[in-house]
């Protein structure tokens, strides 16, 4: 099985604020031509689900719409630039619930949507949330 790169016959920047949106036309390894939409920057997250002393899971209710509903979560959000994982997940706790926590279990990252963004997902475990 070829495993080259595929082609990158034009790109164009189809938005760049919230985020970047880009569309290619690109030439695939078996000499199809597609085009393709994805985020092509890389970002890290961290997510984190917040359990009580008395196990409980704190979690947010957001509208989300391209599901056009509200949706219960899990806190997230971006790393910034230069800041620890750790860092970012008491930050965000703070932020999106007014949480502080103890003892953080870290899980293995993943890339939860390869086929449209390089984001790389940090998931955490956030104990004795108060």
């Amino acid at each position: 099985m070829d495993e080259s790169p595929w082609e990158i016959l034009e790109t164009e920047a189809l938005a760049e604020h919230p985020v970047k949106i880009v569309h290619e036309r690109l030439r695939t390894h078996t000499g199809a031509v597609l085009d393709y939409y994805y985020q092509p920057r890389p970002i890290r997250v961290i997510f984190a689900l917040p359990i009580t002393a008395a196990g409980t899971a704190l979690m947010i209710r957001q509208y989300r719409h391209p599901t056009r509903r509200f949706l219960l979560e899990v806190p997230a959000g971006k790393v910034d630039a230069g800041e620890a994982l750790e860092d970012a997940v008491r930050r965000e706790l703070l932020e999106e619930i007014g949480a502080e926590v103890g003892e953080l279990v870290r899980f293995p990252a993943f890339y939860p949507q390869p086929s449209f963004n390089a984001a790389v997902f940090h998931p955490f475990a956030a104990l004795d949330a108060r």
